[in-house]
């Protein structure tokens, strides 16, 4: 008996997946947690980045190439997208990712405007 076969430990043949978090999964998770303590502060942070920030910078670029309408619009939409969200109270889980998103097309356009020329 002493060539026996015993499974002492049976949890190495099953392991549980591990859930993986990506970046998107984080970064919503913490605009959740911001909405708690900071909703006041970022919504007055990322109106007053576009309003006199981005905006201004991405007008001022779309103006010295050129002011072409196609570049104005999506300029304009990313401030209104902003201001909207931030107007109507919505929770920073909504506003913050907007944000991230209305400065990413102006960048956009900024490289756009640039490169077009």
């Amino acid at each position: 008996m002493l060539y026996t076969i015993a499974h002492k430990d049976k949890t190495a043949w099953y392991q549980t997946a591990a859930k993986r978090v990506t970046i998107a999964r984080r970064f919503f998770s913490w605009c959740t947690t911001q909405d708690q303590e900071h909703h006041i502060a970022w919504a007055g942070v990322s109106l007053i980045a576009m309003a006199a920030v981005f905006f201004p910078l991405t007008m001022g670029v779309i103006l010295i190439h050129g002011a072409a309408f196609g570049f104005i619009v999506p300029a304009m939409i990313s401030l209104i997208l902003v201001f909207t969200l931030n107007l109507s109270a919505q929770s920073t889980r909504i506003t913050l990712p907007a944000l991230v998103l209305a400065i990413a097309i102006d960048l956009l356009v900024i490289i756009t405007c640039t490169v077009s020329l």
